[in-house]
């Protein structure tokens, strides 16, 4: 099945208890609803900047990894042509990993060649019914992908996935444990940290 709506809808990250008594700050996530395809993958999209000054690409919220990763400008298989990407060569504030050029598996999705980097990651936060832009204090560990083999890669609608791991993760790709490092959220973990989301976004599934 393919579908693409223009569904929007707004997700608040923050501790439960925060929800629970409205006593915010809270992280936003604008989400946008893209093709349904038959692969498994979300159709949920949100943007955000990348970089320093933050580049916007558009990020699947991905509860199933533990891995941030994005298209980097780099990539040079044909799936990469369909998406966005992050050029680390324009950010003051990136930082390339140690680790060598490596590939990672996706199981039946096919596999992603990948550098390691380290970036900041610019997110809406509200409080108090004023919402700013904020930057997180620590670089966030991110795969560059630089390469795709797999057709389901060129299906998506989005640039990269945003790791939102379900259980607690003190891996610096996990977004949760960063907004956790900060003080912004008070549990690292994405059925907590994301619950409300029925009540905030209705369902996303």
């Amino acid at each position: 099945m393919n579908e693409t709506t223009n569904a929007k809808s707004t997700v608040e990250v923050a501790s439960a208890d925060a929800l629970d008594a409205g006593n915010l700050p809270c992280i936003r996530f604008s989400l946008t609803r893209g093709a349904i395809n038959d692969n498994g993958a979300t159709p949920w999209i949100t943007t955000l900047g990348l970089g320093t000054p933050p580049q916007e690409l558009r990020f699947m919220l991905d509860t199933g990894t533990v891995n941030t990763w994005i298209t980097a400008n780099a990539c040079t298989t044909d799936a990469c042509k369909l998406h966005r990407a992050f050029d680390p060569g324009h950010s003051r504030s990136f930082r390339p990993g140690k680790e060598g050029p490596k590939t990672v598996s996706f199981g039946p999705w096919g596999s992603m060649g990948v550098v390691l980097g380290n970036d900041v990651c610019h997110l809406q936060r509200g409080h108090q019914g004023e919402e700013r832009t904020v930057a997180l204090n620590e670089p966030m560990s991110l795969y560059l992908s630089v390469s795709y083999v797999g057709p389901q890669f060129a299906a998506l609608d989005c640039d990269g996935g945003l790791a939102i791991p379900a259980v607690p993760c003190e891996k610096p790709s996990a977004l949760l444990e960063q907004l956790r490092h900060q003080g912004l959220i008070e549990q690292a973990d994405g059925k907590k940290g994301l619950q409300g989301l029925q009540r905030v976004a209705g369902d996303l599934s």
